[in-house]
């Protein structure tokens, strides 16, 4: 006998084989499972320390809301600050003057 979905599941397992989706199942675990392994390691999570199903879920998601707003503020961070590139030109008496500044800013991907 085989379960009503096991053709469905069949064809997932397919799909989980082919160059498009092995580039995404390598790219989830610089992402996603990321994710979740900070939230072990840097906020707690490896342990609940409330009980019940409200409490855990509550903690749970300001742990997530608490990393989700460092992710964000990181991002801004690197798209709003500017950096400067000096070019200098070292002068016969031993000191240096600046010819040029160039302005980057950080780009987000």
């Amino acid at each position: 006998m085989r379960h009503l979905w096991e053709p469905y599941l069949e064809v997932s397992e397919e799909l989980r084989y082919t160059e498009r989706h092995k580039k995404w199942y390598r790219r989830r675990k610089e992402t996603i499972e990321r994710c979740f392994a900070d939230a072990k390691e840097k906020h707690g999570m490896r342990w609940t320390t409330y009980r019940g199903l409200a409490k855990v879920t509550l903690q749970s998601m300001l742990t997530f809301a608490a990393m989700n707003l460092k992710k964000m503020a990181n991002w801004l961070w690197k798209k709003a600050m500017p950096f400067y590139f000096f070019t200098f030109k070292q002068k016969k008496n031993g000191t240096s003057q600046i010819l040029t500044h160039e302005k980057f800013r950080f780009s987000t991907v």
